[in-house]
């Protein structure tokens, strides 16, 4: 059930190895361990950037329940149905030191017309 791993007092953390492009309203997360990207959606992307460590789950929802104009109530659901996701795929949590890597947006598309995010190989 959603929300079970995260309270309002918690302070999630997106893991040291990854990489995070913002564009056309959605979130693109690069994982440098597991050599994966993840494409967020606007809302999954706001809880995203909001998983620095320091600010509350609370905070997030009083926050995006602000930016997106309607009230908390709405908004807490989603918030924690996006942190459980974000945990299960391996996006939250961990420290050590964060690696470079450098993202660049390709000038063609995907075939759904999504934009195309690559990075370099390992040197």
């Amino acid at each position: 059930m959603a929300g079970e791993r995260f309270t309002e007092g918690s302070l999630p953390r997106s893991v040291d190895d990854t990489e995070t492009a913002l564009f056309e309203g959605e979130a693109v997360v690069f994982r440098a361990a597991t050599r994966s990207i993840h494409r967020l959606n606007a809302t999954a992307g706001a809880v995203w950037v909001c998983c620095d460590g320091g600010t509350t789950v609370a905070s997030m929802i009083d926050e995006l329940a602000s930016a997106f104009g309607v009230d908390a109530a709405e908004v807490r659901p989603q918030v924690l149905e996006a942190l459980d996701q974000l945990a299960e795929l391996g996006l939250l949590g961990g420290a050590g030191d964060q690696p470079q890597v450098t993202l660049t947006l390709e000038p063609e598309r995907a075939s759904d017309g999504s934009r195309i995010v690559s990075c370099p190989p390992d040197t």
